[in-house]
């Protein structure tokens, strides 16, 4: 019975996992190689093993640092920070750190009375920032500051990433506002309303030719 209760957040914790190591082993890989690749290891250059299976210097450096991405315990080796970082941010997990977040996950762990009105906190803490850091007010929150003007060239990149993404998510949906392609809330003037209701806008809304389809729900 217990099995059956608890059987939701174990899936949970197993997607959550699985994820987790899909991004982990990515980056790695992306690391690897662009490590790889200011060494000037060849690509072009093959080698053969002992039973005759072909690789270049590059593949053989590239599956030697994701050999060493794992520990025997097959765990994260902690030395791939970033890699490490990269999947938590990416699966929303990422440790909330001395925030106000922190506060509020502290709180819900030492009253179990909170766990019942605010059973996650620290995903949609992160699903949060996430969004923040790609908006303008991004510069605002203290550990994207220092990412933005970090020294190292990939965390630069990566925040530098953000914000451009960000713009260009945020621009084209105020240009289709603008252009009526996207509606939203109803006007509080009930004249104004039925104005818009009587030519067959509809609002929380897509505009697709001539139809409006409601994101409402989403």
């Amino acid at each position: 019975e217990r099995n059956i209760i608890e059987g939701p957040t174990r899936f949970l914790s197993a997607e959550d996992e699985f994820f987790k190591q899909l991004n982990y082993r990515a980056a790695v890989y992306g690391q690897a190689v662009a490590e790889g690749i200011r060494k000037g290891l060849s690509k072009k250059k093959t080698l053969r093993t002992a039973d005759g299976r072909k690789y270049s210097e590059l593949d053989k450096y590239v599956e030697d640092r994701f050999d060493e991405a794992f520990m025997p315990d097959k765990q994260a080796n902690p030395k791939f920070k970033l890699a490490l970082e990269y999947a938590q941010e990416n699966t929303f997990t990422k440790g909330l750190g001395p925030s106000m977040g922190k506060s509020v996950q502290s709180a819900v762990n030492t009253v179990p009375v909170l766990r019942q009105i605010m059973p996650f906190v620290r995903t949609p803490v992160n699903i949060m920032r996430a969004v923040w850091d790609r908006s303008p007010l991004g510069i605002f929150r203290k550990q994207f500051k220092e990412d933005l003007f970090s020294p190292n060239k990939t965390i630069k990149a990566q925040a530098v990433g953000k914000q451009a993404l960000g713009a260009a998510m945020f621009g084209t949906a105020l240009l289709l506002a603008y252009n009526g392609v996207i509606t939203g809330g109803v006007p509080k003037d009930k004249n104004l309303r039925r104005q818009k209701f009587d030519t067959g806008w509809r609002p929380y809304s897509f505009k697709i030719g001539d139809e409006y389809v409601s994101y409402e729900r989403l």
